[in-house]
C-alpha cells in the first residue's frame, strides 16, 4: 500500500487506502501536544516519515535472523526446501531494494534540496531520516550479497555431496567389475574349460571372487578413496 503526503506551507494532507500506524501515532501526538502542530506541517510530515523508516528496523532484524538460519542450514542439510528458502529470501531483498531506492532518493532530495515548504531549521531532521534509510539500504545490500554467497555455498555443498556419492558408487562398481568378469567367464557354455568339472570349482570361484573383492577394498582404503 502507498502513503501520499501533500505538503504545503500551512497544511499537510495524507492519502492512503490502508491505515498506517505512522499516521495514527502522529495524529495522536498532535492531539496530545498542540505545540507540536505549531511547529509547522513540515515537522508533522517528518514525524510520519521518521516512524515509517523506523519500521524497517524490526524487518531488518528478521531478515538478519533468516540469513543466519539459511547459512547454518546449508552446512546441516540441503534439498529443494532450502533452495526455495534462499530464492524467497532473494526475492524479498530485491523487492525491498526496489521500494527502498525510491524512498532513499526522495529523502535525499528533502534533506539537501531547498523546498519552500520545508524551513531550514527542519532540514536536519529530514537529513537524519535519510541517514537511517541509507543504513537500511546498506544492510539490504549486505544481506543480498550474503544470499549470493549462500547460493554459491549451497551449490558447492550439493556438488561435494554428489561427488561423494559418485565416488562410493564408482568404488563399488570397480569392485564388482572383476567379479562380473569371473562369473561371466565361467558362465560360458563350453565343454572344455579349465576347472569346469572340478569337484570344488564353485568354492574355488567364490574364494577367488572374495579374495579379489577384499584386495581391491583394502587397496582403496589405503589410497583413502573410501
Amino acid at each position: 500500500s502507498d502513503l501520499d503526503l501533500f505538503l504545503g506551507e500551512r497544511y499537510l494532507i495524507t492519502h492512503y487506502r490502508v491505515p498506517f500506524e505512522a499516521v495514527s501515532r502522529t495524529r495522536e501526538r498532535v492531539k496530545r501536544e498542540p505545540s507540536f502542530l505549531a511547529r509547522g506541517p513540515a515537522t508533522v510530515a517528518h514525524a510520519i516519515i521518521d516512524i515509517l523508516v523506523d519500521e524497517y528496523l524490526p524487518l531488518m532484524e528478521k531478515l538478519d535472523a533468516e540469513v543466519d538460519g539459511i547459512e547454518a542450514a546449508i552446512l546441516d542439510h540441503g534439498g529443494p526446501k532450502l533452495l526455495e528458502r534462499i530464492f524467497r529470501m532473494k526475492h524479498s531483498l530485491q523487492r525491498l531494494r526496489r521500494v527502498g531506492l525510491h524512498q532513499r532518493n526522495l529523502l535525499s532530495r528533502l534533506a539537501r534540496e531547498p523546498f519552500p515548504m520545508i524551513p531550514e531549521e527542519a532540514r536536519p531532521f529530514f537529513s537524519d531520516v535519510h541517514d537511517h534509510m541509507v543504513r537500511v539500504m546498506d544492510l539490504n545490500d549486505a544481506y543480498n550479497a550474503l544470499m549470493v554467497s549462500s547460493m554459491d555455498a549451497y551449490l558447492s555443498v550439493q556438488s561435494h555431496r554428489l561427488n561423494e556419492v559418485m565416488r562410493v558408487l564408482t568404488v563399488f562398481s570397480t569392485v564388482m567389475l572383476p567379479l562380473t568378469f569371473i562369473t561371466g567367464l565361467y558362465g560360458m557354455n563350453f565343454d572344455h574349460m579349465p576347472y569346469l568339472h572340478f569337484e570344488h570349482g564353485f568354492e574355488l570361484a567364490m574364494g577367488l571372487m572374495i579374495f579379489v573383492a577384499v584386495t581391491m577394498f583394502l587397496f582403496f582404503r589405503r589410497r583413502r578413496w573410501i
